[in-house]
């Protein structure tokens, strides 16, 4: 377990902030964006066009960072509530000179007026202590990146923040960069290549329909969706990819179809896939990826709605799906007793426990701190 220090350090938030002004070319409003980071994690970003449109970049930076420092202060409140707030400031990153030291002036001036609120609700928050605003040059922007398009380099400098790289994966990253891709990229490697590549082709459409084109969740969806227009942009299988996208935005007019009533076809231990029939999915039935959690409490509202009325709740399921859907449940349990979400675990017990330690040295270890 980490220790309570640790906690704190990696508690510590930080702030980019950045506005595209007058970024709209059809009224002209600014686009508003920050990303928060908890010590390395990033939580919370948002891209979006401000209300009015701003005679100024500092006055747009000032509604922006006023935004901010609201959704910084909800961040900390939530820390304190987990007993893991940082006693230390929070940093809003801000590469507005202008801004800055409008925000530490005490002298309000008629050119600023127009920002009055803004200006006082910031520097109260600075005189209180909460925050800072330290400067950052627009190339170290963080922000930066959901305003427009960047160059190579500073886009590869931003996604190293992002996701920072231990020195072992950075080796090992290099090396199949440099001495396995011109293999693959040659005969025979890329014979290789064009095999592995059709097999997982052939496990994206398993899924895909086995899930009626609505993949295990919306990442996947879209990269799913993604790899069947780069195998075939008039392909079939990306035409009934299309009309699934509505499923993640509105539900059905028939009302949602949960539990799953048949198993997915042909041999389930050469795709990876579990039994499905009686299972609740994250979303509808078409889904097909039954989890514990959601079996298990789609179970228990179908008991609690069995002691109702008909009338009010229409007929019970048959008793025939209440077994399935214990059968399910049950089977999900791994052999330490523990209870998989949707599949067992199917690696060697060394490699497991390389995973766990790998993941508890990531959190525990000082690299991450700020």
């Amino acid at each position: 377990m980490p220790s309570w220090e640790t906690y704190l350090s990696l508690s510590y938030s930080s702030r980019y902030c950045i506005v595209g002004w007058v970024r709209s070319i059809i009224d002209r409003r600014s686009i508003s964006v920050y990303c928060t980071f908890v010590g390395d994690g990033l939580v919370t970003w948002q891209s979006k066009k401000q209300s009015v449109v701003a005679r100024s970049s500092a006055e747009a930076e000032f509604r922006a960072v006023t935004y901010d420092i609201c959704e910084v202060l909800w961040i900390k409140q939530l820390l304190e509530e987990l007993k893991a707030a940082s006693p230390l400031p929070m940093k809003v990153f801000c590469d507005n000179k202008a801004v800055i030291a409008i925000a530490h002036d005490p002298v309000l001036h008629d050119r600023t007026k127009h920002v009055e609120v803004d200006k006082h609700f910031i520097k109260e928050k600075l005189e209180n202590g909460l925050i800072i605003i330290p400067y950052m040059p627009m190339v170290e922007q963080v922000a930066d990146i959901l305003t427009k398009g960047l160059p190579k380099k500073q886009f590869d400098d931003l996604e190293d923040l992002y996701y920072p790289h231990p020195l072992v994966q950075d080796i090992l990253w290099a090396s199949l960069h440099k001495v396995l891709e011109p293999i693959l990229g040659h005969w025979p490697g890329n014979k290789l290549r064009e095999k592995a590549l059709c097999t997982v082709m052939q496990h994206v459409h398993y899924e895909d329909e086995n899930t009626r084109y609505i993949c295990i969740g919306p990442v996947n969806k879209v990269l799913n969706m993604l790899c069947c227009w780069i195998e075939d942009p008039n392909s079939e299988a990306f035409k009934l990819h299309i009309p699934r996208i509505f499923d993640y935005l509105w539900i059905a007019e028939d009302g949602m179809k949960m539990q799953v009533l048949e198993d997915c076809p042909r041999d389930l231990k050469f795709w990876y896939r579990h039994i499905s029939k009686g299972g609740w999915p994250f979303s509808t039935a078409d889904n097909g990826w039954p989890t514990s959690d959601c079996t298990a409490e789609g179970l228990k509202v179908v008991l609690l709605l069995c002691k109702l009325p008909l009338e009010t709740v229409g007929e019970p399921l048959d008793m025939e799906q209440l077994f399935d859907a214990v059968n399910v449940v049950l089977s999900l349990q791994n052999a330490d007793g523990g209870f998989a979400t949707y599949e067992l675990t199917r690696s060697y017990r060394w490699f497991e426990v390389t995973l766990i330690n790998a993941n508890a040295i990531l959190l525990v270890s000082p690299e991450v701190a700020p």
